[in-house]
Protein backbone atom coordinates (compact mmCIF):
# COMPACT_ATOMS: atom_id res chain seq x y z
CA UNK A 1 0.00 0.00 0.00
CA UNK A 2 -0.02 3.66 -0.04
CA UNK A 3 1.50 5.64 2.84
CA UNK A 4 -0.26 8.77 4.06
CA UNK A 5 1.34 11.31 6.39
CA UNK A 6 -0.68 13.88 8.32
CA UNK A 7 -0.83 15.48 11.73
CA UNK A 8 -3.37 16.49 14.32
CA UNK A 9 -3.14 19.44 16.69
CA UNK A 10 -4.58 19.16 20.16
CA UNK A 11 -5.18 22.19 22.35
CA UNK A 12 -5.69 22.25 26.12
CA UNK A 13 -8.41 24.90 26.38
CA UNK A 14 -7.59 26.09 29.90
CA UNK A 15 -3.88 26.66 29.35
CA UNK A 16 -3.84 27.33 25.62
CA UNK A 17 -1.01 24.81 25.28
CA UNK A 18 -1.00 22.86 21.99
CA UNK A 19 0.60 19.68 20.79
CA UNK A 20 1.04 18.58 17.18
CA UNK A 21 1.05 14.83 16.76
CA UNK A 22 2.27 13.28 13.51
CA UNK A 23 0.15 10.48 12.09
CA UNK A 24 1.32 7.99 9.48
CA UNK A 25 -0.97 5.40 7.94
CA UNK A 26 -0.40 2.72 5.39
CA UNK A 27 -3.11 0.95 3.44
CA UNK A 28 -3.10 -2.75 2.87
CA UNK A 29 -5.18 -5.35 1.15
CA UNK A 30 -8.51 -6.09 2.81
CA UNK A 31 -8.67 -9.44 4.57
CA UNK A 32 -11.70 -11.64 5.13
CA UNK A 33 -12.48 -12.03 8.82
CA UNK A 34 -14.83 -14.06 10.98
CA UNK A 35 -16.73 -12.81 14.00
CA UNK A 36 -18.96 -14.64 16.43
CA UNK A 37 -21.58 -12.25 17.81
CA UNK A 38 -22.25 -13.62 21.29
CA UNK A 39 -25.41 -11.83 22.38
CA UNK A 40 -27.05 -11.63 25.80
CA UNK A 41 -30.74 -12.46 25.66
CA UNK A 42 -31.28 -12.90 29.40
CA UNK A 43 -34.20 -11.28 31.18
CA UNK A 44 -32.13 -8.25 32.22
CA UNK A 45 -32.05 -7.17 28.57
CA UNK A 46 -35.69 -6.03 29.02
CA UNK A 47 -34.44 -3.28 31.35
CA UNK A 48 -34.43 0.38 30.36
CA UNK A 49 -31.01 1.54 29.27
CA UNK A 50 -31.72 4.95 30.79
CA UNK A 51 -33.56 6.69 27.97
CA UNK A 52 -36.83 4.79 27.70
CA UNK A 53 -35.46 2.13 25.34
CA UNK A 54 -34.53 -1.38 26.42
CA UNK A 55 -31.03 -2.81 26.47
CA UNK A 56 -32.24 -5.33 23.87
CA UNK A 57 -33.26 -2.51 21.51
CA UNK A 58 -29.70 -1.17 21.78
CA UNK A 59 -28.21 -4.58 21.12
CA UNK A 60 -30.38 -5.17 18.07
CA UNK A 61 -29.53 -1.75 16.66
CA UNK A 62 -25.80 -2.26 17.27
CA UNK A 63 -25.79 -5.66 15.55
CA UNK A 64 -27.50 -4.24 12.46
CA UNK A 65 -25.02 -1.37 12.25
CA UNK A 66 -22.11 -3.79 12.72
CA UNK A 67 -23.34 -6.08 9.94
CA UNK A 68 -23.82 -3.10 7.61
CA UNK A 69 -20.17 -2.12 8.17
CA UNK A 70 -18.72 -5.58 7.53
CA UNK A 71 -16.56 -5.97 4.43
CA UNK A 72 -17.67 -8.23 1.58
CA UNK A 73 -16.53 -11.75 2.25
CA UNK A 74 -16.42 -11.39 6.04
CA UNK A 75 -18.38 -13.99 7.98
CA UNK A 76 -20.49 -13.82 11.12
CA UNK A 77 -22.19 -16.30 13.41
CA UNK A 78 -24.99 -15.50 15.88
CA UNK A 79 -24.79 -16.99 19.35
CA UNK A 80 -27.41 -16.26 22.00
CA UNK A 81 -27.08 -16.90 25.68
CA UNK A 82 -29.06 -16.72 28.86
CA UNK A 83 -28.60 -19.60 31.33
CA UNK A 84 -27.65 -21.69 28.26
CA UNK A 85 -26.13 -20.78 24.92
CA UNK A 86 -27.16 -21.77 21.43
CA UNK A 87 -25.76 -21.12 17.99
CA UNK A 88 -28.69 -19.47 16.21
CA UNK A 89 -26.92 -18.92 12.87
CA UNK A 90 -23.69 -20.68 11.90
CA UNK A 91 -20.79 -18.83 10.31
CA UNK A 92 -22.28 -17.04 7.28
CA UNK A 93 -20.60 -14.90 4.63
CA UNK A 94 -22.01 -11.36 4.67
CA UNK A 95 -21.53 -8.00 2.97
CA UNK A 96 -23.03 -6.12 0.05
CA UNK A 97 -22.26 -9.04 -2.26
CA UNK A 98 -24.37 -11.25 0.03
CA UNK A 99 -27.42 -9.10 0.82
CA UNK A 100 -29.76 -12.00 1.59
CA UNK A 101 -27.35 -13.42 4.18
CA UNK A 102 -26.78 -10.00 5.72
CA UNK A 103 -30.53 -9.33 5.90
CA UNK A 104 -31.16 -12.78 7.35
CA UNK A 105 -28.65 -12.10 10.11
CA UNK A 106 -30.25 -8.72 10.93
CA UNK A 107 -33.79 -10.15 10.77
CA UNK A 108 -32.84 -13.06 13.01
CA UNK A 109 -31.52 -10.72 15.70
CA UNK A 110 -34.83 -8.83 15.49
CA UNK A 111 -36.86 -12.03 15.89
CA UNK A 112 -38.17 -14.10 18.76
CA UNK A 113 -34.90 -16.08 19.01
CA UNK A 114 -33.48 -13.04 20.80
CA UNK A 115 -36.44 -12.09 22.98
CA UNK A 116 -35.13 -11.60 26.54
CA UNK A 117 -35.81 -14.44 28.98
CA UNK A 118 -33.99 -16.33 31.72
CA UNK A 119 -30.82 -15.84 33.71
CA UNK A 120 -27.26 -15.09 32.57
CA UNK A 121 -24.39 -17.49 31.80
CA UNK A 122 -21.88 -15.56 29.72
CA UNK A 123 -19.28 -18.34 29.99
CA UNK A 124 -21.51 -20.72 28.06
CA UNK A 125 -21.95 -18.04 25.40
CA UNK A 126 -18.21 -17.47 25.07
CA UNK A 127 -17.60 -21.22 24.68
CA UNK A 128 -20.19 -21.43 21.89
CA UNK A 129 -18.71 -18.33 20.23
CA UNK A 130 -15.25 -19.90 20.25
CA UNK A 131 -16.64 -23.08 18.69
CA UNK A 132 -18.27 -20.99 15.93
CA UNK A 133 -14.97 -19.23 15.22
CA UNK A 134 -13.18 -22.57 15.08
CA UNK A 135 -15.60 -23.63 12.32
CA UNK A 136 -14.76 -20.63 10.10
CA UNK A 137 -13.17 -21.57 6.77
CA UNK A 138 -11.92 -19.76 3.65
CA UNK A 139 -10.99 -16.63 5.58
CA UNK A 140 -7.71 -14.76 5.95
CA UNK A 141 -7.63 -14.83 9.75
CA UNK A 142 -7.21 -17.77 12.04
CA UNK A 143 -9.19 -18.07 15.27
Amino acid sequence: GETVNASITIEHVETGRTWTIPITGQTGAAVKNAVALVLDRSGSMKQDRGDGLSKMQSLRSAVKAFVDLMIDGDAAALIRYNEDAQEVLPMTTVGTAHPMASNNLKNTVDGADFDPVGFTSIGDGIAKGRAALNSATNLDTNP
